[in-house]
């Protein structure tokens, strides 16, 4: 499996989980912290060992700040995924990501 594959297919259990939580309105943070644990977890013994995991933290904590509207997009991305081949769809991602970035930031400073 490709590393890209996995990203894929481990967003989307992580969002598929975020929106079964919003959905129960069961979404505490001791259960985002064990989405989080989670992840990080399964990465770690996926593969890309702890920098790739440290990275996917501090993604998924920006995810809960921002929590709707990433699961939104990350949904629409894996949706996405089986309509556009995978080069734009990473892309797509990193761009995805770098707004998301700049937009915590800009949260954090308020």
């Amino acid at each position: 499996m490709e590393t890209k594959n996995k990203t894929v297919v481990i967003w989307t259990v992580l969002a598929l989980v975020n929106i079964d939580l919003n959905l129960r309105g069961l979404a505490t943070h001791r259960q985002l912290v064990v989405v989080v644990v989670v992840v990080v977890v399964v990465l770690t013994v996926v593969g890309g060992g702890v920098v790739v995991a440290a990275v996917v933290l501090i993604v998924v904590v920006i995810v809960v700040v921002l929590v709707v509207v990433v699961v939104v997009v990350v949904v629409v991305v894996v949706v996405v995924v089986f309509v556009i081949n995978v080069v734009k769809v990473v892309i797509l991602v990193a761009v995805v990501v770098v707004v998301f970035l700049l937009l915590s930031i800009t949260l954090l400073c308020f």
